[in-house]
């Protein structure tokens, strides 16, 4: 989930949502925040998340599902509004000062239609910005001009997204499954700024989330999508060396039947993984894992048993050689909680009042974003969320 990813548990809350499972939590948006003191290291479980943007359009519900930092005043934000007839994407923008919606020229917003379930995003500057749908439709940023397009599929099976990683106009990475029934295979298309080119990767899982220490040095994770339509799985973890994909040499021990949705790559020697276990009593637990280089470490935060089902859905780094963590209860959305792992381990949980789809850090800073929704009055709302200082000129709250 990071950073865009999917994770498939993001779009899985909005379909439960949208086939009627009412159960996120109803509230008004908290009263802003101000922000407590300075937010070095020091202040990291002092300063609040809150929410600095509030998105409701006249109708329709809308979804958030990824946010990707370019630099502290250049950031992007992607969801979509649900009508009763249709679905369309819907495109935010931070330029330093306020947040603001993107509007899309209305040949490219013709081209896209309710089966568009938007889904992950990634950008590596303000004219280099990409937005796919599970089914492998995009819509690019090239400069200032909006197109759109679709993933190459010549093979069998359809071709499903759930992560990509942008590096450059050059250098742009989709990932997910080609699905034929129940089975699964992994999909990596490459685009080297003119063309697609479908990279193989080891294995029988889709690649559910993706994170780079740089173009050359990438990790993944495996398996969410098989999870839902297979039966259980053994989750792996993959690397990119810049030449080839392959499975990590030492793979962490997972129970069959055990999900990861997330990944964290600070260094070669320092990877976070966060999911669920395998179900037990008609519920599945928070799972954290973290590879020191030698081996790989439980770390899943400790706390009492909620009710419903748990899982880490999104992990960043908090700008402290530390790490965020989100969890989610799959069964009972709204009732996200947030930990950060410093030091002296696991600090929380903070429980926040909005359901929450992912996490993303902002580079060179100890800020973070998230995005999400909350339902007001009967309407999903879209709302993103700001941990530490504002990252740009000046704290502005924006609301449409």
């Amino acid at each position: 989930m990071n950073g865009t990813g999917r994770n498939l548990v993001r779009s899985g809350a909005v379909l439960a949502v949208l086939a009627g499972a009412g159960s996120l939590i109803v509230a008004t948006l908290p009263a802003y925040a101000t922000q407590v003191g300075s937010t070095g290291c020091a202040n990291q479980t002092v300063t609040p998340w809150r929410a600095v943007r509030h998105i409701s359009p006249p109708r329709g519900d809308v979804f958030m599902v990824g946010v990707s930092p370019v630099r502290p005043a250049d950031a992007w934000a992607l969801g979509q509004v649900i009508y009763p007839q249709t679905a369309k994407p819907l495109i935010e923008h931070w330029n330093g000062t306020q947040w603001s919606q993107v509007a899309l020229p209305a040949r490219v917003r013709r081209q896209f239609n309710d089966t568009d379930f938007w889904d992950a995003f990634g950008a590596s500057s303000g004219g280099n910005v990409w937005a796919f749908a599970l089914n492998g439709h995009y819509l690019r940023l090239q400069g200032t001009r909006w197109t759109a397009g679709f993933l190459p599929n010549p093979g069998t099976g359809a071709v499903e997204v759930e992560s990509v990683k942008v590096f450059s106009r050059t250098d742009v990475w989709a990932f997910g499954a080609r699905v034929n029934g129940t089975k699964v295979r992994p999909y990596a298309a490459r685009f080297n700024g003119s063309t697609w080119t479908e990279v193989p990767v080891p294995g029988r899982l889709d690649i559910s989330a993706v994170s780079a220490v740089s173009a050359h040095d990438m990790f993944a994770v495996t398996g969410v999508i098989a999870s839902a339509i297979g039966p259980a799985i053994r989750p792996h973890v993959l690397k990119w060396d810049g030449t080839r994909w392959r499975a990590l040499a030492v793979q962490p021990r997972l129970r069959a039947g055990a999900v990861i949705y997330t990944i964290a790559a600070q260094s070669n020697a320092g990877i976070w993984i966060g999911g669920s276990t395998a179900p037990a009593m008609k519920q599945t637990l928070n799972l954290v894992k973290h590879w020191n280089g030698r081996t790989w470490l439980s770390a899943t935060p400790s706390s009492t048993r909620p009710a419903g089902s748990q899982a880490v859905v999104s992990l960043v780094p908090d700008g402290c050689r530390g790490i965020w963590g989100l969890a989610a209860n799959l069964s009972s959305a709204g009732l996200e909680r947030i930990w950060r792992h410093g030091a002296n381990g696991w600090s929380g949980p903070t429980r926040v009042p909005w359901t929450l789809t992912t996490l993303a850090a902002i580079r060179g800073t100890t800020s973070a974003w998230a995005v999400g929704q909350v339902k007001v009055n009967g309407r999903f709302h879209g709302v993103i969320v700001l941990h530490g200082t504002v990252p740009g000129r000046r704290d502005t709250v924006g609301k449409s």
